[in-house]
């Protein structure tokens, strides 16, 4: 009897304070269509959608990422900067059309980008100390 008003209090300090932080990688058409299928999940959601880096902020995350490495790297980073990002652009060209011809969603998203940047390093690295 007597805790049910805080019961009811406690949850609403949990709704006010409480965030979870989910990450999609869909269309924004594809993020309506759940929107509407789960009317109660998104009612107090705040939705930050992401748009495709453009190429000058990938080269310049490319840089920022590989300045410290071997001299290799570093005497051509600007170069090797500029074919990361096109390699990356020219995958996201390719499932583009690959979407738009058979159907099969593939995403190449920003997060893509960070991981091929951090495994060139790290695949650089090994072979260099071989």
């Amino acid at each position: 009897g007597e805790d049910a008003p805080h019961a009811g209090a406690a949850a609403v300090a949990v709704m006010f304070r409480l965030h979870v932080i989910a990450f999609f990688t869909s269309s924004a058409s594809t993020l309506v269509s759940k929107a509407f299928r789960y009317p109660s999940l998104y009612s107090h959601c705040h939705v930050i959608y992401c748009l495709p880096w453009p190429e000058e902020a990938l080269i310049e995350y490319a840089e920022s990422k590989l300045v410290d490495m071997d001299s290799t790297v570093s005497d051509n980073l600007e170069l090797v900067a500029k074919h990361m990002a096109y390699v990356y652009t020219a995958v996201d060209t390719v499932y583009t059309k690959e979407r738009e011809e058979y159907g099969r969603h593939t995403y190449v998203t920003p997060i893509s980008f960070i991981s091929y940047v951090a495994q060139f390093g790290s695949v650089f690295e090994s072979k260099h100390t071989e």
